[in-house]
């Protein structure tokens, strides 16, 4: 964690007018906004009519309707056809097996040594 905390040095942290969010990469976090906190869903599935506030949001969404399998998170909005990324995804962001969080990207690790 130490190691990994270092390649945010210098980096200009943004942070979110809305929540606690914060981020070194502007890009994210306009995604951030957009995803979270805007209430707008400009890009319709034309077989369903859901709305989604991101075209990337929609293709995923895409997936559903192409009978491959959808790995939905129930602890946020992370969704994948990957089974392995999921797996990943779960075990990485919301299990206590990596206790230690980068304070700049919230990424996590077994332990405050880990790069």
């Amino acid at each position: 964690l130490k190691k990994h905390s270092e390649t945010h040095k210098g980096k200009k942290i943004h942070q979110c007018r809305h929540c606690d969010f914060k981020t070194s990469d502007p890009f994210v976090l306009s995604g951030h906004i957009l995803s979270v906190h805007t209430k707008d869903l400009p890009f319709k599935c034309k077989r369903c009519k859901r709305g989604f506030r991101q075209q990337m949001e929609l293709k995923k969404h895409m997936k559903t309707h192409s009978g491959r399998k959808v790995y939905q998170c129930q602890y946020c909005e992370y969704s994948t056809t990957d089974a392995s990324g999921f797996k990943r995804h779960v075990i990485s962001i919301h299990t206590k097996d990596y206790p230690h969080r980068c304070e700049y990207c919230k990424k996590g690790f077994r332990r405050p040594s880990e790069k």
